[in-house]
């Protein structure tokens, strides 16, 4: 049985080096670091166990305080869930990236309130160079289902 990783090194192809999320590589606004557009919007994955909806954040930071836009990258992440058949009392995982450390304790109410059924793994990681017009907050919600007596691991 020939490894994929090996055949695409041999054609000078590494795929075996997952690339950087968008949101957290440097480089000019809107731009990834190979001058390519940045995705807009988040990336909805679906996994063999559940769902993944990366890049969550405020349509339009500018103006809004960090709360705010946690509250409206959250109503957003809500939409989403539900157009894939989940609440956000199924997601088992928070990634919350903030660039507003300052600002951030104002998000506890809101998440508070989102989160009210549910305590999903919190994982919170603090980008402090992330440039202006970068957004204050970013999500990333991560929904596991369990497996079943049916199911085989």
């Amino acid at each position: 049985m020939t490894d994929r990783r090996n055949v695409a090194r041999s054609q000078g192809d590494d795929q075996s080096t997952p690339a950087p999320a968008p949101h957290l590589e440097k480089g000019r606004a809107g731009r990834t670091r190979g001058g390519r557009p940045r995705p807009q919007g988040p990336r909805v994955s679906q996994t063999p166990d559940g769902l993944v909806i990366s890049g969550l954040q405020a349509p339009s930071g500018g103006a809004m305080d960090v709360a705010d836009q946690c509250r409206a990258a959250l109503d957003l992440g809500t939409e989403l869930l539900a157009a894939h058949g989940f609440a956000m009392r199924d997601v088992t995982q928070l990634v919350c990236i903030i660039g507003d450390a300052d600002g951030f304790p104002g998000c506890f109410p809101v998440l508070r309130h989102y989160f009210a059924s549910a305590s999903p793994v919190l994982t919170l990681i603090w980008l402090k160079d992330g440039g202006a017009g970068a957004p204050a907050i970013t999500f990333d919600l991560v929904v596991h289902q369990p497996l079943g007596e049916d199911d085989v691991l």
